[in-house]
C-alpha cells in the first residue's frame, strides 16, 4: 500500500512532491560553506605571504 502523500486529489500519484528539507539539512550546507569560506582565506594569506617572501 502506498503512503497517503503519494495521492494528490485526483485519482493517480502525484507528478511533482514538493517537501521541505529538515533544518538540519541547511545547517550542514551553512557549516560548509563556512569552512570553504576559511579554506579560501587561508589560501589567500599563504599566496600573499609567498608573493611577499619573493619580493624580498
Amino acid at each position: 500500500m502506498r503512503d497517503a502523500r503519494d495521492y494528490s486529489g485526483e485519482a493517480g500519484p502525484r507528478k511533482c512532491v514538493l517537501e521541505r528539507f529538515p533544518i538540519i539539512w541547511n545547517h550542514v550546507i551553512e557549516k560548509e560553506s563556512l569552512n570553504i569560506n576559511t579554506v579560501e582565506h587561508v589560501l589567500i594569506e599563504k599566496v600573499d605571504q609567498l608573493f611577499r617572501d619573493m619580493l624580498w
